[in-house]
């Protein structure tokens, strides 16, 4: 079952590599729009969505090495 330690690990990655990918397109949007318009706003979202592409990145590695 995907729920259990150890099993359908490349299900798993999936999963992460997809939210990693709407994370990283989620940044770069972001950073985009306040390098143009300068909102405060725009820039913690960049943060917020490069943070959570990261996690994502240290998710997939974790599922690798089990």
């Amino acid at each position: 079952m995907i729920l259990d330690r150890g099993s359908d690990e490349v299900s798993k990655i999936a999963a992460h590599v997809l939210l990693g990918g709407i994370a990283a397109v989620c940044m770069a949007y972001n950073l985009a729009a306040w390098v143009k318009r300068r909102e405060a706003h725009l820039a913690w979202n960049a943060v917020i969505y490069g943070t959570l592409t990261v996690l994502e990145g240290y998710q997939i590695q974790r599922h690798r090495g089990s």
